[in-house]
């Protein structure tokens, strides 16, 4: 199994960061603190909504405040925790099951999260990130919703890309109004469907008698589909049935069927 080059400097600096502050163990707090720095796990972060440079302030806090250091004149080669060597050994696994060959630094982020008591996992959930948001974005480069959304091509790069606006509202920056689009005939015509949608369009949603006025047409123009009359006391309700024929089910009035 091999590891990518891009990892394999990022845990180099994070045994580099636990010798130059003199600590015996590397820890995941040493790790959490290098994949801030790896290229792939800095944009992975960002995605998914972590505030960096207050994670990285709140790292080296902890390992300030709670980690000591082995005194001067003594011999130092940090070793690596057994947590530490978990998220490895776990990220490997996961790299092996699904039939990849390298490790990355977003698989170490991921397995990283099953180590629920460590500091750097803390920290993380303290900006409200779980599993789940790196493994979404792993898989299927979901962003969380206060995260950059990803920039469209031929967009100016730069702090002024993206406004305060388009972050706020999500179906704006995600998503496209397909009814304005159809109003402005930027929707390609449905060709060989015009039976099935009429079918789908003349289904009630429940038992009550209802006008094609009621109805919206499948397309803008204004057009809307025909209704066979009722007669007498009976009702025709149109309701789809198995390969995209439809049926007229009619009852009497005053009773259900």
């Amino acid at each position: 199994m091999n590891i990518t080059d891009e990892l394999r400097a990022t845990l180099e600096s994070a045994f580099d960061e636990a010798r130059a502050r003199r600590h015996e163990y590397v820890t995941l707090e040493h790790l959490l603190l290098a994949l801030c720095g790896n290229l792939e796990g800095l944009k992975i972060l960002k995605a998914t909504g972590v505030d960096v440079d207050q994670l990285l302030e709140d790292i080296e806090g902890y390992l300030d405040e709670n980690v000591d250091p082995v005194p001067d004149g003594q011999e130092l080669e940090p070793r690596q925790t057994v947590a530490f060597w978990r998220v490895l050994q776990r990220a490997a696994m996961h790299v092996q099951s699904s039939g990849k060959h390298e490790i990355s630094a977003g698989n170490v982020l991921a397995s990283l999260f099953r180590e629920d008591e460590s500091q750097a996992v803390f920290l993380l959930k303290k900006q409200g990130i779980t599993r789940l948001d790196i493994t979404r974005f792993l898989s299927h480069g979901v962003r969380k919703q206060r995260a950059l959304p990803m920039r469209p091509i031929g967009e100016a790069e730069g702090d002024d890309a993206f406004d305060e606006e388009s972050l706020d509202n999500p179906l704006d920056a995600f998503t496209t109004d397909l009814v304005d689009r159809a109003e402005k005939g930027l929707i390609d015509p449905l060709v060989g469907r015009k039976r099935e949608v009429s079918l789908v369009c003349e289904t009630p949603a429940s038992g009550r008698p209802r006008s094609s006025r009621g109805w919206r047409s499948p397309s803008t123009r204004g057009t809307s589909p025909s209704f066979s009359p009722t007669r007498g006391s009976t009702r025709s309700i149109w309701v789809p049935c198995w390969r995209g024929r439809a049926t007229a089910v009619t009852s009497r009035s005053g009773s259900r069927r």
